[in-house]
């Protein structure tokens, strides 16, 4: 037999073609791999943004108007309009002490807008009920995004803090004990048993060890309009919440992603007036309310719709999520079917609680 001394061209050539064949197909499914790793992973942040947000939202708006064991409003919008704030005391009204935007909480616990431009909002926070707390984010270095909803709530910390002893006058301190971490000057509280409640602001700078200390001297514009609150507690009876001003909506974080687009996230605006980024990557948030008709049946409506939002008994959130998928403008190109961003919608429905 004769033995080999090699191959020819042409079936090195031939050889050569085929190996090449096998290195494409072997590429083509390590990038399809590739790509649905990153399509999964994507999937996977999108459900987990959208989640958290709506978790978020769920817990800050299922709390509106709660103020601990305090019922909630008895008396109708009608006889609020009617009464002063003096005739309303003693019946579950809540005339916040310290200088704070809104002088009714029963009014503002829940709020809710429209955002169609940067200054075009429906209902417009300019007019009352509406403050500055929330007209101030018309200028706001980001500002909600139009086409896209605000939402308001305020209520009371789920933690709280007993009295250690009672209040003798209304301008006297209100010593509690300890349970009610990081209090700090200018912090906004609430003192309030079962049936009257005040909101103050801390004037001191209170200790961190028990018994601690709580001043609520008008010392300034920005404090407390008064050193007297409206009512005597006991601590028997009384306890004290930190005072949540929460302002929810979908802003552009100033930042771009790897393919140079704008990023977008979920806001808080506190009530301290800060701003806080939640969770980055949702695009859009739609808010509809449900009002009772005559005929028993509830109807959702914007809030652009003039909803009385004391009214309210039900809110469905509905968010969009965008994620990136892909990383390059090349990546892109390959992927002209879908895109290069995840996108998905979440929506949840809540019931109102601690709402007359």
């Amino acid at each position: 037999m004769n033995r080999q001394l090699g191959l020819s061209l042409v079936e090195t050539m031939i050889a050569i073609a085929i190996s090449i064949l096998l290195m494409a197909g072997a590429i083509s499914v390590v990038a399809s791999i590739k790509n649905t790793n990153k399509v999964n992973d994507a999937l996977s942040s999108s459900q987990e943004i959208g989640r958290f947000a709506l978790n978020v939202l769920t817990d800050a708006i299922s709390r509106s108007g709660y103020y601990g064991c305090l019922q909630p409003i008895t008396y109708t919008p009608q006889e609020e309009a009617s009464l002063s704030a003096s005739e309303l005391q003693g019946r579950f009204y809540i005339n916040p002490v310290a200088a704070f935007s809104s002088d009714n909480l029963s009014k503002t616990s829940l709020r809710g807008f429209g955002v169609s431009s940067a200054n075009v909002w429906t209902p417009d926070p300019i007019n009352a009920p509406y403050h500055q707390d929330v007209q101030k984010l018309k200028s706001a270095a980001f500002p909600p995004k139009k086409d896209s909803d605000v939402i308001s709530v305020q209520h009371a910390s789920t933690e709280s803090a007993d009295l250690t002893q009672d209040m003798v006058s209304k301008t006297d301190d209100i010593i509690i004990s300890a349970g009610l971490s990081g209090i700090r000057q200018s912090s906004f509280l609430v003192i309030g048993d079962c049936n009257q409640a005040d909101l103050f602001k801390v004037t001191n700078s209170p200790s961190t060890i028990a018994p601690i200390i709580l001043k609520h001297e008008a010392v300034g514009v920005d404090t407390n309009v008064q050193p007297e609150l409206r009512n005597l507690y006991t601590k028997a009876t009384a306890q004290v919440y930190f005072f949540h001003n929460d302002t929810y909506y979908i802003a552009d974080t100033g930042r771009k992603d790897s393919l140079g687009q704008s990023i977008e996230a979920l806001m808080r605006l506190d009530v301290d007036g800060e701003v806080e980024e939640l969770a980055e990557g949702i695009e859009s948030l739609k808010i509809a309310y449900s009002q009772l008709n005559t005929n028993g049946t509830l109807q959702y409506l914007p809030a652009s719709a003039a909803v009385d939002m004391r009214k309210v008994s039900q809110i469905k959130i509905t968010l969009n999520t965008k994620v990136l998928k892909l990383a390059t403008q090349k990546q892109n190109a390959i992927n002209l079917n879908d895109g290069p961003y995840m996108r998905k919608t979440f929506s949840r429905t809540i019931e109102m609680r601690n709402r007359s």
